[in-house]
């Protein structure tokens, strides 16, 4: 995260039976260079918060699912932590299993 710069960070979460099972970091781009000192910084308390609460509304229900988040992330001046916000959501596409029915045709 460069110092006064702006990241998008795509994250999966990954929810099984109401229940997160992992996640991981997809992909990030710079959105705003800032000053190039790109020391590792931590994700702030509210913004990890925002995305607990963003993640337990998809939660509920049976079956493995995906969850996109796409997150904002900011930091300014000396601030220890990136500061940010969820600024997208969707349920990921399941991938079809093999050997299935992939179309039903009724008389």
């Amino acid at each position: 995260m460069p110092a006064d710069g702006t990241v998008w960070a795509n994250v999966s979460v990954h929810l099984r039976d109401g229940r997160v099972v992992g996640w991981e970091l997809e992909d990030w781009r710079v959105v705003r260079a800032g000053r190039g000192n790109k020391t590792p910084r931590p994700v702030s308390r509210r913004v990890v918060e925002e995305a607990t609460s963003v993640v337990r509304l998809y939660a509920p229900g049976t079956g493995s699912r995906s969850l996109h988040l796409g997150l904002r992330l900011i930091h300014e001046g000396n601030a220890p932590s990136a500061e940010g916000w969820v600024e997208e959501t969707r349920m990921l596409p399941l991938s079809r299993p093999s050997g299935g029915v992939s179309r039903l045709t009724l008389p």
